[in-house]
């Protein structure tokens, strides 16, 4: 039985039979790829890659106004400067890399000269000369901003720590984005050098470590925050003046011009020895400050709980959050937060057409309360430890007959904390607020520790709204309506 012969033709497509099957079979992958990069991410990466040729910048806007009921201005923004320091130069990484481009800048023949290891020992030399320039600018920073140096480290800590969380937040996103899309597509994930570790935003970014500073300050720092400039000589090391990372920032702070005020009190009705023919004037301080509230300058993540920083149409979100940003605390500034704050304004620059967008600022709204800011200094500066009113007296009893309190000078246990609340019948509006002890702005910003670790006095409390209290005789003209 003979075989017979395979024809040329016939091997001839035989073999190209499989060599299509091989190429067919090569191309699975990177159609998979390709099918995944257009169809499943396509939107996505399009985003990203745009985003590269979009340069955007904030635009600031200005709080609203609070106003009590005659139009006088309780609470505004009032221009001034914040000191940022760039990321890189608060963790000490500037210094290794102002040392890298220091070796970078050798003549070309040198650097091809060295090997790698040579050349990452020569990156080390010059490290400790950067170390040095950065501290000895941390100290004019100190001198500077009047701040001593404990308490620069101790901020400086803080933006480390809350970076390094986001940096592992962001890690583990993309950890689990890139495990999500392996299960999605049946595969081992696999991970990129570096592609975990890329650096986010505030790793690029500068941060505030002085807020709020004086114009004269402000120009003191803007005089000197010249970048150094590294070359292969040392034509800079006479220049450790220079700030490097500094920058300055066109800022505004929260001013309350009737924070504090000199109050002419009538003693002729006072009661008892307490009584008097000649009036005296009461400074008084922290007028309305419960009532107004205050700003803080952290963002925590429950603030942004409902603003995404990317609305659904692939937009920012003008209303987001930014880090270090003043936010509304208590009062009125935390409860008509989103009146006052107004939506911060964004230039665009697409670097493909060199078009600009922009889009202005909206300011915030003014609010206007019920509060006549003058009779609250009033009756608030009633409290005043120097009119007796607010202190142990003689004839001051305690609910046992056989019982004084104790009495004397204005001494811590002898001063009476209390509240006091005026209100327009006819109308329901509420025209003074008073809480005792109380606390201004500026005591705020200054001790903190008094105001809110108080636990004697507990400042912070605001005793007309916020103390649960015993009706007393004012609950018995209610029985008598209720009893006829």
């Amino acid at each position: 039985m003979s075989l017979g012969r395979i024809s040329p033709a016939s091997m001839f497509h035989r073999r190209l039979l499989l060599l299509g099957v091989l190429v067919a079979l090569g191309m699975i992958a990177p159609v998979l790829q390709l099918f995944r990069w257009t169809i499943l991410h396509g939107q996505e990466l399009r985003e990203q890659a745009e985003g590269y040729l979009v340069t955007w910048r904030w635009l600031p806007t200005t709080r609203g106004k609070i106003l009590d009921r005659r139009g006088r201005v309780l609470a505004q923004d009032r221009p001034s400067f914040d000191i940022a320091v760039d990321y890189r130069v608060i963790t000490g990484e500037w210094a290794y890399t102002q040392a890298a481009r220091r070796v970078h800048a050798l003549p070309r023949e040198v650097r091809l000269s060295l090997t790698r290891p040579e050349r990452r020992d020569l990156i080390e030399q010059y490290v400790p000369d950067f170390q040095a320039r950065l501290e000895v600018m941390w100290n004019d920073f100190c001198r500077l901003g009047n701040i001593s140096r404990p308490e620069l480290e101790e901020r400086k800590d803080v933006i480390k720590k809350e970076v390094q969380k986001k940096i592992a937040s962001a890690r583990a996103r993309r950890l689990q984005k890139i495990e999500d899309e392996a299960a999605a597509a049946g595969v081992e994930p696999r991970i990129k050098p570096g592609e975990l570790d890329r650096a986010i935003t505030e790793q690029l970014s500068t941060h505030i470590l002085l807020n709020n500073v004086d114009d004269r300050t402000a120009f003191d720092f803007l005089r000197l925050t010249q970048d150094i400039e590294t070359t292969g000589d040392d034509s800079t090391a006479d220049q450790p003046q220079h700030l490097p990372g500094v920058s300055v920032i066109d800022s505004r702070s929260r001013d309350y011009p009737y924070d504090t005020l000199d109050v002419t009190v009538d003693r002729s009705d006072f009661p008892g020895t307490l009584k008097s023919a000649s009036p005296v004037t009461v400074h008084v301080d922290g007028v309305a400050t419960h009532d107004l509230g205050w700003m803080r300058h952290r963002v925590y993540a429950e603030d942004n709980k409902d603003r995404p920083r990317t609305l659904p149409d692939g937009s920012l979100n003008r209303a987001y959050y930014l880090e270090d940003e003043s936010i509304g605390s208590a009062g009125i500034e935390r409860s008509a937060e989103d009146d006052l704050r107004g939506l911060r304004g964004i230039k665009t620059n697409r670097l493909d057409t060199g078009e600009t967008f922009e889009s202005d600022p909206v300011p915030g709204k003014d609010v206007q309360l019920t509060l006549d800011i003058l009779l609250q200094a009033r009756i608030q500066a009633l409290f005043a430890p120097e009119l007796g009113l607010a202190v142990v007296q003689p004839w001051h009893r305690t609910s046992h007959a056989d019982e004084e309190l104790p009495r004397g000078v204005p001494r811590l246990g002898e001063i009476l904390a209390g509240a006091a609340a005026v209100i327009d019948i006819d109308t329901g509006d509420i025209l003074a607020l008073v809480t005792s002890p109380t606390f201004s702005h500026a005591e705020l910003a200054e001790q903190p520790e008094a105001v809110f670790h108080d636990k004697t006095w507990t400042p912070a409390l605001n005793r007309a709204i916020s103390q649960p209290y015993p009706p007393g005789s004012i609950v018995k003209p209610l029985i008598l309506c209720a009893a006829s």
